[in-house]
């Protein structure tokens, strides 16, 4: 597998080369990857109805949309974003293969991960409650394939929740 660490922190950036690389995908990747400040849409979401754009503005946010579903997501340096990006095979395996890579990650670095409902990766905290610290979404293009999401390190949690609404 290939493993590729992005040092832009330009979303617009990072997101139009993870595109670039499923479009020309030779072999399984994982992409590393970290954002300013920006609100990452799914690609049939209002914005309206998902983010005080006024907010983001006045905070320097950007907006942008990527190419899979799902909902809003607040990026900042504290969050690491990640692309497994395959060419082929059967979609729901590589999904699985895909969030067994996350939960093994996660694990090695001592949080006890829960994946839950669709798309959700949550821990247990110190109490034994869930607290999700990521969502995933994937989409299928031809015979190749990506599924990414973003895992919540050490956000600005008081942004986020004047961003997104």
């Amino acid at each position: 597998m290939k493993l590729i660490i992005e040092n832009s922190k330009d979303p617009r950036h990072n997101l139009a080369r993870e595109e670039a690389l499923l479009q020309g995908i030779e072999q399984e990747t994982l992409y590393l990857w970290r954002n300013s400040p920006s609100v990452i849409i799914g690609r049939n979401q209002n914005t309206f109805a998902e983010i005080d754009e006024a907010a983001a503005k006045d905070e320097g946010v950007l907006i942008v949309r990527r190419l899979t579903g799902g909902g809003a997501v607040y990026h900042d340096l504290g969050n690491v974003n990640f692309s497994y990006i395959f060419p082929g095979g059967d979609p729901d395996k590589r999904r699985l293969q895909g969030i067994r890579m996350l939960e093994e990650w996660l694990s090695a670095s001592g949080a006890d991960c829960v994946f839950s409902g669709r798309n959700d990766i949550c821990i247990r905290d110190r109490q034994g409650h869930l607290c999700k610290v990521c969502g995933t979404a994937m989409t299928q293009r031809g015979d190749k394939g990506i599924f990414h999401g973003c895992v919540l390190f050490d956000c600005d949690l008081e942004m986020m929740s004047r961003i997104l609404t």
